[in-house]
């Protein structure tokens, strides 16, 4: 926005107000005007003015100069609620107007100095109410100076500091509801904005060594949270100021330097004296509130930062009120985690409330030196001058400000829970996962490196038309946000969606689903091109979600749906095994008969599959990605059976039966306008799969845009229109092509796919091929899972497998095959006449640069070690022989390696077998290491190693997770799934709209046409018959385009038969009656003979059933006269 020409005036207009407003307060009732010289703040405006006065444009005066004296009073702990909310007010203003030029030199100082007063904001409370006006303020300030031009100067520091302030103030359940949902829509704004700019940024790996710098917590705004651990600082004496107004105590700013409204800025080495603090959960560093040098004049003065987010108002003479303890609940916690003692001087204090409004008599003494009494919800701590309290004192200091980590010019420590491994750099442990905590540590496959660049040097206008300009800077210290506080915020937006962290409120996850959203919704097409966030995603954020899919509360329910539809819709490319899962776990949603599962979820759940089956190109990329896949499952051929059986009512037709019904038209839908396309477009029925493929590719020319939807690919609940104005007749194919050559310049009748196509799309004999083989290997795994030789002897018979065996192939064919079971892999390797393929399935493991008891459990993961001893010794020796070599013979010899293994294995039984505990004492790390002295070639191991492979024995036992039930079994499944994703096996095929329908239809038209059947004799409901209809006519032109015969006689054969007319034992001279009291019937009738007559050209059987329909209708005299 262009900065306002009278701008001189519109500053000296706030400032007026904002002095006349400090003069009427109470605490300047007893100065002079000799006085402002002396007082800091009107001091401050005095010179503003006289340099405004001084000056003819603003251009010539520093943004820093010119907000310095508003952000002071915002800094400020001796104002009230009312005058900091009036300088709020201007600073917003400013900001709006544009008064911070983002060309400007000083302006990054600016708007970092903005941000650095706003978060840490203080002031004098006066009541709840009033208080959250104040805040409400701060939150607009916090929303414009993020979605303004300057905006883009800040620091990704400051981003992650004012995303958390509005956090807490959403999470802070003791506040209003309207400042909560005002906090909560601030938040969309800000995250829509911040990933609107996603094609600006770049990722760079250099990035991640500082990324705990902007660790956001989720810990610290539970409000259920209880401080387990509270110290107590001795309260600061406090000097007395004469000359206060009776029963106001009355002070001046500047007259004492120890009183309790400075206590956040003690001296150095008196920190430990601050008693002001005990008000709050948590005091401020040392240095948190110390004032800019030189009034804000330096703009490259260090920017400190204070912990806490508090209000804390005045309730009446010597009263302080406390109103929002709970934004920092467990603030204390995760910084004993953190080592908050290398923060020099900081003390930590505050109640146990447990985040609820306090308290009752065993707080009496939380305040050392003054009692504590309970009005209402708050506490009120009364004031005590022997103890050092000023008399009549009636104020405290006020801060908002998240947490701090020493050592950070512009911190932010925003921290994630304590009892969740959190990698900021680069991985966030969940369970399950082998990660590491640290600084961006790949797991194994998890994550590429860096992804290029994808910033751009032209100006970038997000949605809401705030156009952003890349400048051009020095090197100074602040350095604009980008991808790292994006990230940050990504990631503990997810961390928030956790359902296992019991700290995360149903609110918490309800907010953090809603914001993943926006994000989606934001910065869909964006946020794969960085390795960075499509990591996080294909991890954390899919496990999440999953886990809410098992939630009662509808409300979750819904809004991880809602994700997980924006997810697979535009990142389905790198999700292919995560998809696969989501759409089982809503089969099983779906068919499910647990009460826990309630009506409602499962509507959604098939709601949900309609929406995805509506999106262009899905269809087919199930078909292609999953049926045809050798180890993936038939995806789309057992969903649409699933359908189908689901669409048959058994009592009454229910919400889900119609749902499940539109879920089979949605495809039939999908086919049908391809056919019609090709047809408009001159190719007559039959057409090849090539000419298919070549009009779909034109069509998806414009593969990165999103088109309008056709009417026909609206989800409705209305029946779908028919071909022609009248019920059950159809359009003739003229009209057709005119009708559509006139809406084709409205909207495009087959929407693109939006992924980019793939290049290497496998030919239709290929898939065929495929299948078949798929067919034979399911088999192979079944007779395996009985007996294992008869399932290699039957894969050997099908040609699949070499006859003599190969190793290498029996191998891949055993870790591929996700499906085997362990027990019976672990019966076959260990087969001592199957040794070749022993040694080759030990050889495909990697156990370079590992530990023996790590390299262990990778191997008894992949099969089920049997229990007799020689066999365990059998299979130990080739594991050792293998492990000795591949970690460059670190032992003596490979009998070395054989006797620890099988020493762990020992060690394993003896600390967690339940029998072996019975019978004897676990044995302890001495005799362990005893047991395997002097048995590395006569010499002894390293101790140390030793010791590392006992507690991680002892802490972890080596189980096979595949056995496990409950979250040991999820964990290494999910694992699995993440592994499987980063091979060849995770390549996610995209193809145009339109390519393999013929397939398609082959596989979906059964189940269709029956559950369109069912329907259609069963409902009386004149909208469902009509979409029934309507279901039918388009199977019968896609059943005549493909020439498909069998198809087209079976829906004649079946529409003759709702004719009644076939069945009807009645006289002739009944049927007349009979069959015009028949609406059904006659819709019947009508369709029948329309497509009888369109497409007789392939109706082979089905021309028996038309013929005796006409008889009976000749034998009733029902056929026009000229027949007759």
């Amino acid at each position: 926005m262009r900065r306002p020409e009278n701008s001189i005036y519109i500053i000296q207009g706030e400032l007026n107000l904002l002095v006349t407003a400090l003069r009427r307060s109470h605490r300047w009732l007893t100065h002079n005007h000799q006085d402002d010289d002396q007082d800091p703040l009107v001091s401050s405006f005095s010179k503003l003015k006289d340099l405004l006065n001084a000056v003819t444009d603003l251009s010539e005066v520093s943004p820093n100069e010119v907000l310095g004296p508003f952000l002071e009073v915002i800094r400020s702990e001796e104002t009230t609620g009312p005058i900091t909310g009036m300088a709020l007010g201007s600073i917003n203003k400013f900001l709006s107007y544009g008064f911070i030029d983002p060309s400007c030199d000083t302006a990054t100082a600016a708007i970092e100095n903005v941000a650095d007063a706003v978060t840490h904001a203080r002031f004098v409370g006066t009541d709840p109410n009033s208080d959250e006006v104040v805040l409400m303020k701060i939150l607009h300030v916090l929303r414009t100076m993020l979605l303004t031009e300057a905006g883009v100067l800040l620091t990704n520091e400051s981003v992650c500091e004012i995303m958390q302030s509005c956090f807490r103030i959403c999470f802070e359940m003791r506040l209003s509801e309207l400042l909560r949902k005002s906090a909560e829509h601030t938040l969309m704004d800000m995250v829509q904005v911040l990933f609107s700019r996603l094609p600006e940024f770049k990722e760079d790996s250099k990035w991640f060594v500082n990324m705990k710098k902007l660790k956001m917590r989720a810990s610290g705004m539970d409000p259920t949270h209880n401080n387990k651990y509270k110290k107590r600082s001795p309260k600061p004496k406090q000097k007395k100021i004469q000359g206060g107004a009776a029963g106001h105590g009355a002070t001046h700013p500047t007259a004492h330097s120890d009183s309790p409204s400075q206590c956040a800025t003690p001296p150095p080495g008196e920190q430990e004296k601050c008693g002001t603090s005990e008000l709050m959960n948590r005091v401020a560093p040392s240095d948190a509130d110390k004032p800019l040098a030189g009034a804000m004049s330096d703009v490259e003065a260090t920017l400190e930062r204070s912990e806490v987010i508090a209000t804390t108002p005045v309730a009446g003479t010597k009263t302080v009120v406390d109103i929002q303890t709970s934004f920092q609940r467990a603030a204390e916690d995760d910084n004993l985690q953190d080592s908050i003692s290398d923060i020099s001087g900081q003390s930590v204090v505050g109640p146990d409330t447990g985040g609820q409004p306090v308290l009752g008599p065993d707080r009496q003494d939380r305040i050392q030196g003054g009692p504590t009494q309970v009005i209402g919800d708050v506490t009120l701590v009364t004031g005590d001058t022997s103890k050092g309290y000023v008399a009549g004192m009636d104020t405290c200091p006020v801060t908002l400000s998240p947490v701090r980590t020493e050592g950070m010019s512009h911190p932010s420590t925003l921290q994630t829970p304590t009892d969740t491994k959190t990698s900021v750099g680069g991985d966030m442990d969940t369970p399950g996962t082998d990660g590491e905590e640290g600084v961006f540590t790949p797991r194994e496959g998890s994550i590429p490196p860096p992804s290029p660049s994808v910033g751009h040097e032209s100006d970038y206008v997000n949605p809401r038309g705030v156009r952003f300009t890349s400048h051009h800077r020095g090197s100074g210290p602040p350095v604009p946000y980008g991808l790292p506080c994006v990230r940050e915020l990504f990631r503990f937006l997810m961390s928030l969606t956790n359902p296992l962290d019991r700290q995360n409120t149903d609110v918490m996850v309800h907010m953090g689903l809603s914001l993943l959203t926006v994000t989606l919704e934001a910065g869909a097409d964006h946020i794969s091109k960085f390795n960075s966030l499509l990591y996080l995603i294909k991890d954390d954020m899919c496990r999440n979600l999953f886990f809410l899919l098992q939630s009662d509360r509808l409300s979750l329910f819904a809004a991880a749906i809602r994700v997980c539809f924006l997810l697979f819709e535009c990142m389905r490319s790198h999700l292919k095994f995560q998809l696969e899962m989501y759409l089982n776990k809503l089969i099983d949603i779906i068919v499910s008969d647990s009460p826990r599962i309630s009506y409602e979820q499962r509507e959604i759940a098939l709601d949900s599959i309609v929406q995805l089956l509506r999106i262009p190109g899905l269809v087919t990329e199930l078909y292609l990605n999953y049926d045809c896949d050798l180890y993936s499952s038939s995806l789309f051929e057992d969903l649409m059976k699933l359908l189908s059986k689901n669409a048959f009512p058994v009592s009454g037709l229910f919400t889900t039966h119609l749902l499940s019904l539109d879920a089979l038209l949605a495809v039939i839908d999908s086919i049908e306008q391809n056919c019609q396309h090709v047809m408009v477009h001159g190719t007559g029925p039959g057409t090849d799969h090539t000419k298919l493929t070549r009009t779909a590719t034109s069509l998806d020319g414009h593969t990165g845009q999103t088109e309008d939807r056709s009417e026909r690919n609206t989800p409705s609940p209305t029946p779908l229109p028919c071909h022609a104005g009248n019920k059950g007749t159809l359009t003739d194919p003229e009209g057709s092509k005119m009708k559509t050559k006139e809406t084709r310049s409205i909207r495009p009748k087959v929407r693109p796919n939006r992924m980019r196509v793939s290049s290497e799309i496998p030919a239709a004999d290929v898939l065929a091929a495929i299948k078949q083989k798929k067919k034979v290997y399911h088999m192979g795994t079944e007779l395996f899972n009985q007996k294992p030789s008869k399932g290699i002897a039957y894969l050997q018979e099908h040609g699949l497998l070499a006859t003599p065996l190969d190793p290498s192939e029996v191998v891949l064919f055993i870790k591929e095959n996700h499906k085997l079971d362990k027990k019976q892999i672990g019966e076959f390797v260990s087969s001592r006449k199957n040794e070749p393929i022993l040694v080759a399935f030990l050889r495909s493991f990697n156990f370079d640069d590992t530990r023996i008891d790590e390299s262990l459990r990778m191997l008894l993961e992949s099969f089920r070690l049997p229990g007799e001893a020689p066999v365990i010794s059998y299979i130990l020796e080739h594991f050792a022989d293998h492990w000795h070599k591949m970690t460059g013979e670190t032992f003596v010899n490979a009998d070395a390696a054989f006797t620890l293994a099988y020493a762990v294995i020992m060690l394993n039984v003896d600390q967690h077998n339940t029998n072996a505990k019975k019978q004897n004492v676990p044995m302890t790390s001495r005799e362990f290491k005893k047991n395997v002295k002097g048995v590395n070639g006569g010499g002894d191991f390293d101790q140390d190693m030793l010791e590392e492979i006992y507690n991680a024995i002892k802490a972890e036992e080596i189980v096979m997770p595949a056995e496990q039930t409950g979250l040991v079994k999820e964990n290494y499944l999910w694992k699995m799934l993440l592994r499987r994703g980063a091979t060849n096996e995770g390549r996610f095929l995209h193809v145009p709209t339109g390519m393999f329908d013929h397939d398609l239809f082959a596989l979906v038209w059964g189940p269709t046409v029956a559950a369109l059947s069912f329907v259609f004799d069963k409902s009386s409901d004149e909208a469902i018959i009509l979409k029934a209809v309507s279901g039918f006519r388009k199977c019968a032109t896609i059943s005549a385009h493909y020439g498909m015969s069998d198809v087209f006689d079976n829906l004649v054969i079946s529409l003759c038969k709702f004719t009644t007319l076939l069945s009807s034992a009645e006289s002739a001279d009944m049927i007349p009656v009979q069959f015009g009291n028949n609406s059904k019937a006659q819709l019947s009738a009508r369709t029948v003979f329309g497509l009888a007559h369109r497409h007789g050209d392939i109706l082979r059987d089905g021309w028996k059933n038309i013929l005796d329909c006409i008889l009976q209708l000749y034998r009733a005299k029902l056929l026009p006269g000229s027949t007759c």
